[in-house]
């Protein structure tokens, strides 16, 4: 079950309304621009505690060494027999857009104002050794889907900077957060940033074994792009969100000093680039956490080019880059400086079967991404109860 909210057409929005009032009664969501209100309307409502405080112990309480140990990465993949074309990192037009990108081109970038990236170097994969700010923002993401039973999932996401008190919002794939397969949202979905820093030897669910502990993730948005399509024809729309209160029944865990169990005030969040130009063959840092490699985080750093391989729609990518499974969702980040801040452009959506290379959607609003869009209505939406999200049309 979902709510579908529609937002560029009168008649569509009143007929969302009417399904909102059938599947959520129980809730507080509100449509309106008062961010804080919402929030705050909730946080301060009994019934709505228990119902987090409830759903948060039910969660932190499934997840077993059993259940991490047969946890599998939630990859998506492409024959490369499919690829229609790589755009080469030296295709350039002034004025290129990826609305389906019917010019087959890049989009260059005027900006020439950049800062020293860290690292410097092409690396294919390798352990993250820099640490900094996107390590602490970097995490696995735990969770299941109920039409596949007992089988458990592994992704990455990573915390941005959301301006907003009262929740924290974490970018990763849409097929990490529903499965356009089963039309649903994920369940029993968890947040560990940082796992690297684990004080054990591999993942468990200790969550004292990590250096900021779990978090729970409330719900999710996706575009209705992803959900009502399926792989690899909605591969424009695999870029999600999940929302994360600020209270404390969805924090657990953690070995640092002075943890507030706000999860965007103990980790340092990275900024999602909407209107970040980048340019065809600028150094690209990807990171993700690899089960081959647990629980390390990966990294590789390429030139940037395209790829085409559904329609006319180019994804970004990294040819050179072979990180490994579990890689999904994690963030393709520019202009790192040495303190490991920099902007999000990208995250891991697929990657080729037989031969190295990942691929990423779009971000920037000017080439037609809705991340933009649905990363207003993270912020703004009120937590849907027992609904594991929201379908948008942005």
């Amino acid at each position: 079950m979902y709510l579908i909210m529609q937002c560029n057409n009168i008649s569509r929005l009143l007929a969302a309304v009417a399904l909102l009032s059938i599947f959520v009664k129980a809730t507080n969501l509100r449509q309106d621009d008062a961010v804080p209100e919402i929030q705050q309307h909730q946080l301060n409502d009994a019934n709505f505690e228990r119902r987090l405080t409830k759903k948060a112990y039910e969660t932190f309480a499934h997840w077993n060494s059993d259940r991490i140990a047969n946890a599998v990465p939630l990859d998506l993949n492409i024959d490369t027999s499919d690829v229609v074309e790589v755009i080469p990192s030296n295709s350039t037009t002034s004025h290129a857009t990826n609305k389906r990108l019917r010019n087959g081109s890049l989009r260059q970038s005027n900006n020439n104002q950049r800062v020293a990236n860290m690292p410097t170097s092409a690396v294919s994969d390798s352990n993250w050794p820099y640490g900094g700010a996107i390590q602490s923002a970097t995490g696995r993401i735990l969770f299941q889907f109920e039409a596949t039973g007992d089988s458990t999932f592994l992704c990455s996401g990573t915390v941005i900077k959301d301006y907003l008190s009262g929740r924290s919002i974490i970018l990763t794939a849409a097929h990490c957060v529903y499965s356009d397969q089963h039309k649903q949202f994920a369940s029993y979905a968890v947040f560990i940033p940082d796992q690297v820093s684990t004080r054990g030897t591999e993942s468990d669910f200790d969550c004292y074994n990590d250096k900021y502990g779990c978090w729970l993730l409330s719900f999710g948005i996706v575009d209705e792009g992803w959900a009502e399509g399926s792989f690899p024809n909605n591969v424009d729309h695999d870029y999600a969100f999940y929302v994360v209160h600020d209270h404390a029944s969805t924090h657990s865990g953690g070995y640092s000093q002075g943890l507030s169990g706000t999860l965007d005030n103990d980790v340092s969040p990275l900024e999602l680039g909407f209107n970040t130009e980048w340019t065809p063959n600028e150094l690209i840092v990807a990171l993700g956490y690899s089960s081959e490699a647990d629980p390390s985080l990966r990294y590789c750093s390429n030139g940037l080019s395209g790829i085409r391989a559904v329609g006319d729609y180019i994804n970004l990518y990294l040819k050179d880059c072979g990180m490994a499974n579990g890689a999904s969702g994690g963030p393709w980040v520019v202009d790192m400086n040495e303190n490991g801040v920099g902007t999000i452009v990208s995250l891991t959506s697929w990657k080729l079967t037989d031969s190295s290379g990942i691929a990423g959607p779009d971000l920037l609003s000017a080439n037609g991404s809705k991340a933009r869009c649905m990363f207003k209505k993270a912020r703004r939406f009120g937590d849907p109860g027992v609904v594991g999200g929201y379908v948008v049309n942005c």
